[in-house]
């Protein structure tokens, strides 16, 4: 089949249980060898916590809209 590859959203700047829980699943695949990419805000705990355990993050702006151009967010 390949490898598997997985790119996760996650629009919460909130840091309580279901963000916790998703992170913590992240570093469970990672540690398992998957190949993630995870999308969040800039400035949330969620993207401290995963860079932390080395997961690539591909962080977006605070805004309400942003677009996705030559595999950069504006």
């Amino acid at each position: 089949m390949g490898e598997v590859k997985v790119l996760h959203c996650i629009h919460s700047l909130s840091w309580g249980g279901l963000e916790i829980y998703t992170v913590e699943l992240i570093q469970k695949l990672a540690e398992k060898g998957l190949s993630q990419k995870v999308l969040c805000s800039a400035h949330s705990r969620v993207t401290e916590e995963l860079k932390k355990s080395g997961v690539e993050v591909l962080p977006f702006p605070e805004k309400k809209t942003f677009e996705i151009k030559n595999g950069t967010l504006d």
